[in-house]
């Protein structure tokens, strides 16, 4: 965690990252600001008192300046190490404020209908429980009786509780509850049956007599409906049922169950049959005759077939293929012409986020061109070095 003497100019310089990061104070120990992804930025004091690490909220640096922070921060932190009680229980700090904040966030991450998705379990499920309770003080004793009390209906307490614990973690970034207090933490979903069966004989007649009415919206035949043994059940509405008078009717969903030596393997709708059997589009990669000898190198090395692939960007069929010999080309190349040995996918992402710190750094002042060249050459030395 970077030191540097906090001043006014220094905070406001800082620039957000894709991860929420802390700058502590070089002047006083202890202090420090802690800078969000969305840009806000926020005094902290961390310390330790009888074993317990504790971390709490000094203001908002848009709203306060470092001095009267520091200040601040001397008399919380004199306050921890005598045992007193230093949280802030502000207005903001209620349940369905916090909540409100958290959403207004996660609007530029969530689409439209995980928006209101998940707002309607916030409405009817979690704010009935939770609304005007500070947020410090829900514990796992009051998230399981919530949970327990959705006992009726599974699946809205499967997906609330998702909801609850994103808006608990985004409480402690926030300093509203201690580091790692989420309380939703261990609690198990509730388990439900599978609501998939095949069809009975009483209920493939009535099935039939709708299949046979609306053939032509359907576009599947009556007799392989009849005759197909591995077609199973699902209730969603009838499709043309705004359309056509058949809204009375009982109506079954037909999944066509693909059998793989008379196993069943995977259900899909009829109407996505097809979608199921395409093959993926071609990655448009391809071994040449100056890659075979390469791949031979990195076979006779010991390299893992799946990372010899993702270098070249080909499947391991490929490299199976030059490995039999079906290349004109069945050289070996040198060992200094081969590749750094490992998984390229993770060493180029690695070295993605040893680049991107180190310019971060030099970006916010806290390292000079010299040591910027050092660490990129340092990244670089670690992408070519060899891994198991």
């Amino acid at each position: 965690m970077p030191k540097a003497t906090l001043t006014d100019a220094r905070v406001r310089a800082l620039k957000p990252r894709k991860r929420v990061r802390d700058i502590r104070d070089g002047k006083l120990r202890g202090f420090g600001v802690r800078v969000m992804p969305s840009g806000r930025k926020r005094f902290f004091v961390h310390s330790q008192h009888r074993g317990e690490r504790i971390w709490r909220i000094v203001g908002d640096a848009a709203t306060m300046g470092v001095s009267e922070a520091r200040s601040r921060a001397v008399g919380m932190l004199a306050a921890i190490r005598r045992g007193e009680s230093t949280l802030l229980r502000p207005d903001g700090t209620l349940f369905e404020a916090v909540a409100e904040t958290v959403f207004e966030r996660r609007e530029r991450v969530w689409k439209a209908r995980t928006m209101y998705v998940n707002r309607c379990y916030l409405r009817n499920q979690i704010l009935p429980h939770f609304a005007g309770r500070p947020i410090a003080e829900i514990d796992g004793r009051d998230v399981r009786s919530w949970f327990a009390s959705l006992r009726a209906t599974p699946v809205a307490a499967d997906r609330a509780m998702p909801v609850l614990s994103g808006i608990m973690k985004e409480a402690e970034a926030m300093g509203l509850r201690e580091d790692g207090s989420n309380p939703c933490r261990g609690i198990r979903r509730y388990r439900r049956k599978g609501r998939e069966r095949f069809l009975s004989d009483s209920e493939i007649r009535p099935l039939s007599a709708i299949l046979s009415t609306h053939a032509g919206c359907l576009q599947r035949s009556v007799p392989l409906m009849r005759a197909n043994p591995c077609i199973s059940y699902h209730g969603p509405p009838c499709p043309a049922s705004e359309t056509t008078n058949c809204r009375s009717r009982p109506w079954y969903s037909v999944y066509v169950r693909k059998v793989v030596s008379n196993r069943p393997s995977k259900v899909v709708p009829w109407w996505k049959e097809n979608e199921f059997m395409s093959r993926a589009n071609a990655s448009g990669y391809y071994l040449t005759d100056k890659d075979v000898p390469i791949v031979m190198g990195m076979i006779d090395r010991g390299d893992r077939k799946h990372d010899i692939a993702a270098w070249f960007g080909v499947n391991q069929g490929r490299i199976a293929e030059a490995e039999d010999g079906r290349y004109r080309s069945g050289s070996t190349a040198a060992p200094r012409k081969l590749p750094p040995k490992g998984p390229p996918g993770v060493k180029g992402r690695h070295l993605r986020e040893s680049v991107e710190t180190a310019v971060d750094r030099y970006d916010d002042g806290e390292i000079d061109l010299k040591m910027l060249l050092g660490e990129l050459r340092d990244a670089l030395a670690k992408y070519d070095s060899h891994e198991a």
